[in-house]
């Protein structure tokens, strides 16, 4: 059981030309300064409509193995664009007690204000369809 505030940092590019710096630099900031140690830091070059991604896959079999307990990534859709796919890995990390940070969002689900605001998150991006259909 992890005691010490360990997190993996996530980024996600969509394609190759594009450079996840900023994302790298802005998240190796705040874990810095909320004194977390990083444990890896994983980078994706691929579409974020894809479930399966490379450093994806590898981060989350290191959270299986109980390697880190919190997830930081810049932007919630960074994660996932599918909300099947967000569902599944939101559902596991909260099944592991892993820890969602979305610095971008002021998302922290370790903390009562940033659940309300991931729910609030959550309900923007399932509700969107239904509000273009109406429309």
């Amino acid at each position: 059981m992890i005691t010490n505030r360990i997190c993996a940092i996530y980024c996600r590019v969509s394609t190759e030309e594009q450079n996840p710096q900023i994302q790298v630099d802005e998240l190796k900031k705040h874990t810095s300064q909320q004194n977390y140690m990083v444990h890896k830091i994983y980078i994706d070059k691929v579409s974020g409509t894809k479930d399966s991604r490379p450093s994806l896959n590898d981060m989350m079999f290191d959270m299986r193995k109980g390697l880190f307990n919190a997830i930081v990534v810049y932007k919630l859709d960074r994660l996932g664009r599918s909300l099947k796919h967000l569902l599944t890995i939101c559902e596991e990390l909260h099944n592991k007690n892993v820890t969602l940070i979305v610095t971008s969002q002021n998302i922290d689900t370790s903390t009562a204000s940033g659940k309300l605001l991931f729910n609030i998150q959550w309900q923007t991006i399932i509700q969107h369809p239904w509000i273009r259909r109406r429309v």
